[in-house]
C-alpha cells in the first residue's frame, strides 16, 4: 500500500502531518521539539493566470490565487506545507468534516533496531520491517505528538494512518518560582486524591527543597506528584517570557495499575477507562497548583497547555475524582 489517494499526489512519498486548519499551528510545535525553526521559504499565494469565463472576457487572463507552500526548516530537517487537503483525502483519513491542511516531513530515510520495546505511538505496527532510529524516528515522533494534540493524522509515506488518541497525554508538569511544602501540598493532593500522602521530603545543603507525594486507587493506579528543582527546562518554554515560570516543577504522573500498558499503542479497556479518568484528576490538581504558585504547564508531550485547555481536561470527568 502507498499514499496514493491518501495526500496530495506531489508528496506520496513523504511522511505527511495532517492537522485541521483551524488549528494549525505546526510551526510552534516545531520549536517545542527542534532547534533552529525558521520559515526557509514562507508560505505564500500563487498566480496562476487563469483565464476569465463567459463570452465578455474570452481571452481576457485572469489572476487566480492558489497558496504556495512554505518550506519550514526543522533543524536539518524540512516540513513543506502547508497545503490543501481534499475533503475526499480527508474522509480517506477518517477525519471526515473536517478542513484539513498538510505537511509533508523531509529528512533523510534511518532504519534500525529500537532502542525500546515500548511502542506507544505504534510506529513499530506500521514499520514492521525496521523501526525508524535517528532523525527520522525523531521528526516522526514529533509528527505523531503534533497530531495527538491537533486532532490530526499522520500517513506514512507507504501509506499506512496514524490517528493518535489526544487523551492518551495524560502526564503535565508546572514549572513555577515557587517551592511549596508537603504541608501545603497535601491538602492539594487530598482534594483529588483521599488518602493520599507523603512519601518524602527533602532540603539540599542549598537549601532546595524536594518532595514526593502520592495518592493510590486500587482500579485506578496513583497521581504521584514530585516537587524538585531542575537544571533545565523544556524547549516550549523558549517562547515563553522567563518571568511567567520559575525553576521549579512539580509533575503530575498517572501510575497506571500495569505500567507495561503505557507502552503500547492498544492498551486494554480498562486501562482506557482508569486513564480517562486519571486524566481529569491530574488537570485538576495542576490547575490547583497553577492557582497557588502560578506558572506554565507542560503536558508530556512537550507542548505549553494553556489554562483554558487545562480547565478542559478537568471536567472531561465530571467527578473529577479516581475510584477509590
Amino acid at each position: 500500500m502507498n499514499a496514493q489517494g491518501l495526500v496530495p499526489q506531489e508528496y506520496t512519498d513523504d511522511h505527511v502531518l495532517v492537522v485541521p486548519r483551524a488549528a494549525d499551528d505546526v510551526p510552534a510545535r516545531a520549536a517545542a521539539w527542534f532547534s533552529g525553526v525558521r520559515w526557509v521559504r514562507e508560505a505564500k499565494a500563487r498566480q496562476t493566470g487563469a483565464a476569465l469565463v463567459g463570452a465578455r472576457f474570452r481571452g481576457v487572463p485572469r489572476d487566480e490565487t492558489q497558496p504556495e507552500p512554505g518550506i519550514l526548516a526543522l533543524g536539518d530537517a524540512r516540513a513543506v506545507g502547508p497545503f490543501e487537503v481534499t475533503a475526499a483525502q480527508a474522509s480517506a483519513l477518517g477525519l471526515r468534516g473536517v478542513d484539513l491542511v498538510g505537511y509533508a516531513l523531509r529528512t533523510p530515510v534511518e532504519r534500525g533496531l529500537p532502542a525500546t520495546t515500548a511502542d506507544a505511538d505504534g510506529l513499530g505496527r506500521v514499520f514492521p520491517e525496521g523501526l525508524p532510529v535517528g532523525r527520522e524516528l525523531g521528526m516522526l515522533r514529533w509528527g505523531v505528538a503534533v497530531a495527538r494534540a491537533l486532532h490530526g493524522a499522520l500517513v506514512t509515506s507507504a501509506g499506512q494512518v496514524l490517528r493518535p488518541d489526544p487523551s492518551s497525554v495524560v502526564d503535565l508538569t508546572l514549572f513555577s518560582a515557587h517551592p511549596l511544602r508537603t504541608a501545603e501540598l497535601l491538602p492539594l493532593l487530598r482534594k483529588v486524591v483521599p488518602g493520599a500522602r507523603v512519601v518524602g521530603e527533602w532540603t539540599s545543603a542549598e537549601g532546595t527543597p524536594s518532595a514526593q507525594l502520592v495518592g493510590e486507587s486500587q482500579y485506578d493506579g496513583a497521581i504521584q506528584l514530585d516537587l524538585s528543582k531542575v537544571a533545565e527546562v523544556p524547549r516550549a518554554l523558549d517562547a515563553v517570557p522567563w518571568r511567567d515560570y520559575g525553576p521549579y516543577s512539580y509533575r503530575v504522573r498517572w501510575v497506571p495499575v500495569d505500567e507495561a500498558e503505557l507502552g503500547v499503542d492498544s492498551p486494554s479497556g480498562t486501562h482506557v477507562i482508569a486513564r480517562t479518568r486519571m486524566r481529569s484528576v491530574v488537570a485538576r490538581l495542576t490547575e490547583s497548583l497553577e492557582r497557588r504558585v502560578g506558572g506554565v504547564v507542560v503536558d508530556e508531550d512537550g507542548f505549553v497547555v494553556d489554562s483554558r485547555a487545562l480547565r478542559v481536561r478537568g471536567v472531561e470527568v465530571p467527578s473529577g475524582r479516581m475510584w477509590l
